[in-house]
């Protein structure tokens, strides 16, 4: 009787974390799918399945470790949303740390599904076509993904779980038997040592730094941490796709530099599409923030500049790469950086968030670019109404207004308590 009663009180939060998951999926990972399928579409599919294949073959903790990378990265995504409430107003219920951990990381390891189910999809393939054994392949994608969920969640023991997990999610997918068997021992090891989850706050070690030009700054910094470098992959990729069609094919200098334009500028929308969608969810406008002693203006020409200031990676690469191309782009950035400060302040407007819509305008700004690379100076010359615009949309947001990405947390008493 006990035991039918824990198990109706237990399968309301198991529904919950793993709605939560599937919903996670939904939004972030299925934009990665999308742009996996259109990489298989211009690269070919042979392509990927070569290079999906010499992976498979080489049976090593090399192609484990870009399994690990991949699997992480997810996680990564997936775990702030996951973990946000887990040490507040969810405590009263009647279910243990433990359990609550156990929970959460079912549902990254299900916001983890599509990447999974894409990777045992292309080991089918190659065994089909090279006779390779998956076999040990595939039952290790079901621990990497439990291992890097393992690896994300903000634990008591994190500094010792965080070394385990990586670990797993190296061997889980190595291609071995006895690989496979360490696994399932560090999986069940680490859950044992990781403790309840906790809330991550740490005092700010530069209280100085905290006031005047930089305080915006430095909590734009602190909302991302090393998520920082989670947009750069994105962004490198389209670079190394774009210098990579440009190598294999003979086309006339000016296409050469049409088609660099285009890469160049899409790498830089692509990175402040990401940057700009996790600052709307993790630092969203709050009462607080207009009290201080700057315009609406003056908070999108921060935001502007802590943007541009992270492209200058991506325009330095594109001057290595092109240097013809890195005008017109140079002059594009300043128009990029207003925009993707205006769409910021509207991400809860779309149901994919901010990164959505930069997305999509990005798309269109690059392929003009490509088209009339001269039209870079009339983005530049667009720069100041766009960032008046996005002075307006900051003025005339609604701080209390609720929607699902974002709760009032001044009436939250435990919103940022481990209570």
């Amino acid at each position: 009787m006990g035991s039918q009663v824990k198990q109706r009180t237990l399968w309301p939060f198991f529904v919950f974390h793993l709605r939560v998951g599937i919903r996670i999926a939904l939004r972030k990972v299925a934009a990665i799918v999308a742009l996996i399928f259109a990489i298989s579409v211009i690269l070919r599919a042979d392509f990927l399945v070569a290079i999906f294949s010499g992976l498979l073959q080489s049976e090593s903790l090399v192609s484990g470790l870009v399994f690990a990378v991949v699997a992480i990265s997810i996680a990564l995504m997936a775990s702030p949303r996951i973990c946000l409430g887990l040490t507040g107003w969810i405590r009263h219920f009647p279910a243990s740390s433990p359990m609550h951990r156990r929970l959460a990381t079912l549902a990254i390891f299900v916001a983890q599904l599509p990447i999974l189910l894409i990777l045992a999809f292309l080991a089918v393939l190659v065994s089909q076509a090279s006779k390779i054994p998956v076999q040990f392949f595939l039952a290790g994608l079901p621990l990497l993904g439990l291992a890097g969920a393992q690896c994300v969640l903000p634990v008591k023991r994190r500094y010792l779980t965080i070394p385990l997990a990586a670990i797993n999610c190296v061997i889980a997918t190595s291609g071995q038997w006895y690989f496979l068997a360490d696994s399932l021992v560090l999986l069940l090891l680490t859950d044992l040592i990781a403790g309840p989850i906790e809330a991550l706050r740490r005092p700010p070690k530069f209280r100085k730094a905290f006031s005047g030009f930089f305080l915006t700054v430095i909590i734009s910094w602190r909302a991302l941490r090393i998520r920082i470098l989670i947009p750069y992959l994105p962004s490198l990729l389209v670079l190394g796709l774009t210098r990579i069609f440009v190598q294999n094919n003979s086309f006339s200098p000016s296409l050469n530099f049409r088609v660099m334009c285009f890469g160049g500028a899409l790498s830089i929308f692509l990175f402040c599409a990401f940057i700009a969608g996790r600052l709307s969810e993790r630092r969203p406008v709050w009462p607080w923030i207009r009290s201080l002693p700057w315009t609406a203006r003056e908070r999108i020409l921060i935001d502007a500049f802590f943007l541009a200031v992270l492209s200058l990676p991506q325009l330095c690469l594109i001057a290595f790469l092109d240097t013809r191309a890195l005008w017109p782009v140079a002059c594009s950035l300043p128009l990029i950086v207003a925009i993707a400060s205006l769409i910021m302040r509207r991400g809860y407007r779309y149901r994919l968030g901010a990164g959505e819509m930069i997305t999509y305008v990005g798309i269109a700004g690059a392929v003009t670019l490509a088209v009339f690379p001269w039209i870079s100076f009339l983005y530049l010359a667009l720069t100041p109404l766009a960032l008046k615009y996005a002075a307006d949309e900051d003025k005339n947001q609604k701080v209390s207004l609720w929607h699902e990405m974002q709760h009032l947390a001044a009436g939250d008493p435990f919103s940022w308590s481990k209570q």
